[in-house]
């Protein structure tokens, strides 16, 4: 997976998703997608469960973050 370096204006669109970007489990009804408010791509609550700040936000609520762009944070 490539980190896109800056909090981005678009998000992968979830129907074009079928399974985590990072873990790759399957998505379902009882599996919901997560958006990663950094990078914006599209993850399992397992591998989304991170929170921060993001600056660039402008936002003093931390946000979810994948855990790639989490380490790289």
């Amino acid at each position: 997976m490539t980190i896109r370096l800056s909090v981005v204006g678009e998000w992968t669109s979830d129907s074009s998703i079928q399974k985590c970007e990072i873990c790759e489990v399957k998505f379902n009804f009882g599996r919901r997608r997560h958006h990663c408010r950094y990078c914006g791509g599209i993850f399992c609550a397992s591998c989304s469960s991170f929170f921060v700040k993001l600056q660039k936000l402008h936002v003093n609520k931390r946000r979810r973050v994948c855990r790639k762009c989490f380490e790289f944070l």
